[in-house]
């Protein structure tokens, strides 16, 4: 599987994740001049902002390592922008997650890593 395929499907088992715990998708690929958000979820009053990021082996760390101080500030802005969009979610408390994926040759995994930034 190349990166970019590796990163769709990704994406596609975390928003299956989250549907599995009571999470409802509310967007996946939230564009907007601030930044992207790869998938936005509600849970009860809870709105999951969520980084998902996929590797193929821990050469360079686990997954959620790789969302620095930069893509960080990023997706801040870019909530900031879409809750804007939608006052009505002003009372949701919001946590910025990171949703890691690896594809190991001895088996897969998935970790919801809630308020990790």
């Amino acid at each position: 599987m190349n990166k970019q395929n590796l990163a769709l499907w990704g994406e596609q088992r975390a928003a299956e994740y989250l549907k599995s715990h009571g999470y409802e998708i509310l967007a996946r690929n939230y564009r907007c001049r601030a930044g992207e958000i790869d998938i936005i979820a509600s849970k009860g009053r809870v709105l999951c902002i969520a980084e998902v990021k996929t590797r193929s082996s821990t050469e360079f760390g686990l997954p959620c390592e790789a969302v620095d101080e930069r893509k960080k500030q990023r997706i801040r802005r870019a909530a900031q922008a879409f809750l804007s969009r939608y006052p009505a979610m002003d009372e949701f408390e919001w946590s910025l997650d990171v949703i890691e994926l690896l594809v190991l040759p001895h088996g897969r995994y998935i970790r919801h890593v809630k308020g990790a930034f």
